[in-house]
């Protein structure tokens, strides 16, 4: 049930079956300038008619970051997740590369994760990439 999406990356990921069902056609799709055509015709992306292309995506800048404007710093250390300077009462989620949600909670205390993958942390408004 997406009410939008933001793809900041110019080649679609894969996405093959990740949409259908309760996600709406007609949702907004944001991709990078110049990309659009290629996401109308990708397996999974070509589900959607909405397509708008723009300059920068949400949480761009901050993806490839350890630290964001704000001072919290997300990372990976002993194989566990770790969110530093986040406010007390902050929560996280963590997303596959694929777009799963795979984790969620308190930012003073995230969960473990299985090693050996990289996963997309949101924090307080930004995204991080972090590998564990």
């Amino acid at each position: 049930a997406l009410t939008e999406i933001y793809s900041p990356m110019a080649t679609p990921p894969a996405a093959e079956g990740a949409f259908g069902g309760s996600t709406r056609k007609d949702t907004p799709v944001y991709v990078p300038k110049g990309s659009k055509e290629a996401y109308e015709t990708a397996p999974g992306w070509d589900y959607f008619t909405t397509f708008i292309e723009i300059d920068n995506t949400p949480g761009e800048s901050g993806v490839d970051s350890p630290e964001g404007d704000d001072g919290i710093r997300v990372y990976a250390e002993g194989g566990r997740l770790r969110i530093e300077g986040a406010p007390q009462g902050t929560r996280y989620k963590v997303y596959t590369p694929d777009g799963r949600m795979v984790s969620a909670g308190d930012a003073a205390a995230p969960a473990a994760l299985p090693s050996g993958a990289i996963y997309i942390v949101r924090v307080d408004g930004m995204s991080y990439k972090v590998k564990i």
